[in-house]
């Protein structure tokens, strides 16, 4: 999965970089934009790729900040959302990835990704709502754990 992801962001970005500069619709201020915000994106999917997690969310982050509502924003938010489920991820959020999706959707609801991330916000909302119910089912053993020390204390005396 990891793998597809990766060749199909590859390619989406590829793909992407060549349609803004035939359709003339590259957002960027001069041709050279066009270099460097592809090598943003590839020197912070190295960074991914290195585990230094925290670096690459900085770099997807300003590449958002200086290309906002382009391809390459849209594949920066996409790849953010990514790194808070990844699981080599000390600091994995599901909670933050959700809300990364939910930005990415918002503000690409048409994007070639836009399917592939509903999946993973619908598998974040299954996860935390487990992590929930597992939450309360633990409250309510500890409550029966006490109750029943208590009724055992009583029989005692």
């Amino acid at each position: 999965m990891k793998t597809f992801a990766a060749v199909t962001l590859a390619a989406a970005l590829l793909c992407s970089c060549a349609s803004y500069s035939r359709s003339g619709k590259n957002p960027a201020s001069s041709p050279s934009d066009v270099p460097v915000a592809a090598m943003g994106l590839d020197a912070a999917q190295r960074l991914q790729k290195e585990s230094r997690f925290t670096d690459a969310l900085a770099s997807y982050r300003k590449i958002i900040q200086a290309y906002p509502g382009t391809e390459w924003a849209s594949t920066a938010q996409y790849r953010i959302a990514l790194i808070y489920v990844n699981a080599e991820n000390p600091h994995r959020d599901y909670a933050q990835a959700l809300v990364e999706f939910d930005e990415f959707l918002a503000k690409f609801p048409s994007h070639e990704l836009a399917s592939e991330a509903r999946s993973w916000r619908h598998a974040i909302k299954m996860i935390l709502d487990t992590k929930k119910e597992n939450e309360r089912l633990n409250r309510s053993i500890e409550k029966l754990q006490q109750l029943d020390v208590q009724q055992e204390e009583r029989r005692r005396k």
